[in-house]
């Protein structure tokens, strides 16, 4: 186990990636309390990716606004920082506070180091959590069948949530069955949001019969 609370000097840059990308494991692990303690020492030392880490930590355990206070305060330090805008605009669309989301994610978008399908998928699901599909469906389709960051599988997922909100069934099936298709050709399999999508969609099919 690396422990950290004996270090007393300021760390190299190459430490703080370690440290940080420690931190992001022990996220995925869930063990929230443990990324928070290397994102607050990372946030002394200084370095942006403690604010995310400890955002995101927060988060994790349940302490949303102070999750969001901390991103917050790490995008005024770091205001270049395209991964703090990207959780800011999650958090914010995640509290139901689109407008704040949008523009948050537009302040992602306009950072040197941001990815524009990362941009276009967090700002459709925005758009369609808002009840805005029109700007929805403008932004998915900027990202065509795949893209660097974002699989063909959840892409499909995606078009065909859209299009059951939408009540267009046919085209929904469609993209239902092309993502299906194409979680059979992973390692993953079904989806726990695929799932979801079929009870969705044999209830949308039922209620159309009726």
């Amino acid at each position: 186990m690396v422990r950290i609370w004996f270090l007393r000097r300021k760390l190299t840059i190459e430490k703080c990636h370690e440290f940080f990308h420690l931190g992001e494991d022990y996220l995925i692990e869930q063990r929230y309390k443990e990324a928070l303690k290397i994102g607050k020492m990372l946030i002394k030392e200084p370095y942006s990716g403690g604010y995310e880490l400890s955002g995101r930590a927060l988060w994790g355990l349940g302490q949303h606004q102070k999750a969001l206070k901390v991103l917050l305060a790490g995008s005024k330090k770091y205001p270049s920082v395209a991964r703090l805008w990207e959780y800011i605009g999650e958090y914010f669309s995640n509290f139901g506070k689109y407008e704040n989301a949008i523009k948050a994610f537009n302040r992602y978008h306009s950072c040197k180091n941001s990815f524009p399908d990362i941009y276009h998928y967090n700002v459709a699901i925005v758009y369609s959590r808002w009840e805005k599909y029109e700007q929805a469906i403008w932004h998915l389709s900027q990202l065509g069948e795949e893209t660097q960051w974002m699989p063909a599988a959840v892409i499909a997922e995606t078009w065909c949530s859209f299009l059951l909100d939408l009540e267009d069934i046919e085209s929904a099936e469609e993209y239902f069955e092309k993502a299906k298709l194409l979680r059979s050709q992973t390692s993953e399999g079904d989806s726990s949001f695929l799932k979801e999508l079929e009870s969705k969609l044999l209830e949308v099919k039922s209620e159309a019969v009726i």
